[in-house]
């Protein structure tokens, strides 16, 4: 059995405009509430997941069922949970891999047809009939299984961290778009890095990039003092992120290579 642990994300400051769709693309996002949670652990690699409910939906919330808006994130915590338990969805409800859209075509349902409310969205757990580790036994810094294991005698290096900062004053919600960008470009290279999202006073070690909000660059630096910080002009589509997964990449080959010399 695989358990989720799963935690509300206070985002209410930062407006959610647009997303990032499947081909990494950012489009304009429909108006409505978007609700954020964080995972424990992953799925499908992915730690945090949005639920956006259209607002169409939202006022039938309101008019048809007395659902009022402080009652919404009740809603989206069950669609969180259903997208946990490997639940059907439509392909179309899926605005990108990490956020769900919530209209009057699907949502949480029970027998009558009112939308399905979860008794505690800020923090729940979700049990599912997959077999997994227990979160005691999980770890997050263990490879996945059916992950690339080196040869026998090769050592590994340890792994680049790719950070994209901000703080509480300054946290874009372009600046999200573009940390997933970052991170599905990374993957379809096949770069074993970790891409996180990090307040500025609380971030990992063996940080390899930083990327600020161009109003945090001097924080950054002060913040971490031996990682390259880039500051970003442009939040989204920036053509560095391309030249950055170039240059990890040919750093990772130049590693493998001298491992490989070193067995």
């Amino acid at each position: 059995m695989r358990t989720f642990f799963v935690r509300w994300k206070d985002l209410s400051h930062v407006p959610f405009q647009y997303y990032v769709n499947i081909d990494g693309t950012s489009r304009p996002l429909d108006k409505g509430y978007t609700s954020t949670f964080a995972i424990i652990p992953p799925k499908d690699d992915l730690d945090v997941v949005h639920v956006h409910i259209v607002d169409a939906f939202a006022r039938e919330l309101e008019n048809r069922w007395n659902i009022t808006e402080p009652d919404f994130v009740r809603v989206a915590a069950k669609a969180a949970e259903a997208w946990l338990k490997g639940d059907p969805i439509p392909p179309s409800h899926f605005y990108g891999p990490s956020m769900l859209k919530v209209d009057a075509g699907w949502y949480p349902r029970k027998p009558d047809g009112s939308p399905e409310m979860a008794g505690n969205p800020y923090n729940f757990m979700v049990e599912t009939a997959e077999p997994w580790l227990s979160i005691t036994e999980w770890n997050p810094d263990r490879q996945a299984v059916g992950a690339h294991t080196p040869p026998a005698g090769q050592r590994t290096e340890p792994h680049p961290s790719i950070v994209f900062g901000f703080t509480t004053d300054v946290c874009p919600a372009l600046l999200i778009l573009g940390y997933e960008q970052f991170r599905k470009r990374a993957r379809e290279r096949g770069l074993e890095i970790a891409v996180t999202l990090a307040a500025l006073n609380n971030l990992p070690p063996n940080i390899h990039t930083l990327f600020v909000p161009a109003e945090l660059s001097q924080a950054a630096y002060r913040c971490a003092p031996g990682a390259r910080v880039i500051a970003l002009e442009g939040l989204i589509n920036n053509p560095i992120f391309d030249t950055v997964i170039q240059a990890l990449a040919s750093e990772w080959a130049q590693t493998t290579g001298d491992a490989l010399a070193r067995a």
